[in-house]
């Protein structure tokens, strides 16, 4: 099982869609049957997984788009004072966490020894939850609330 598809298919096609800055676009929310992956087979909680994966790889591009747009709207009023600020910076890190997270999850997951599929469990496992905070951190910036009180 291949979780990364985001780094290559899903994060080229983000930062492309991003790069252009489209108008905010809300995501639903994952339904309480997508949450849950509970089985006794453990094919099946890992279909369950995948899926649930991905439509959180695709809320992270859509969340993406909008914390570049709300980046970009403060770089217009503020980039003079601080270019810091530039969406550019936003860019660049979202292409180095997609490196880090798959070589720290690659890490984290191998030095717990066992079978590969447990290996791959925790690679898993890992991987949702960056995924999870990332999609956090976005949220923020898109919505101006990082940084705040």
């Amino acid at each position: 099982m291949t979780i990364f598809r985001f780094s290559a298919a899903v994060g080229i096609a983000a930062m492309t869609v991003a790069s252009a800055i489209c108008a905010p676009a809300i995501s639903a929310a994952p339904t309480k049957t997508e949450q849950e992956c509970g089985n006794i087979n453990p094919q099946t909680v890992r279909s369950c997984l995948s899926r649930r994966i991905e439509a959180k790889e695709q809320h992270l591009g859509t969340v993406y788009t909008r914390a570049l747009a709300a980046v970009a709207d403060g770089f217009k009023k503020y980039g003079g004072f601080d270019n810091r600020t530039d969406p550019m910076f936003l860019r660049k890190s979202q292409a180095e966490w997609v490196r880090f997270v798959e070589d720290d999850c690659t890490v984290q997951a191998a030095f717990g020894g066992g079978s590969n599929s447990s290996i791959s469990d925790r690679l898993t496992d890992c991987y949702e939850g960056e995924l999870d905070r990332r999609i956090a951190f976005l949220e923020q910036l898109a919505d101006g609330s990082f940084g705040g009180p």
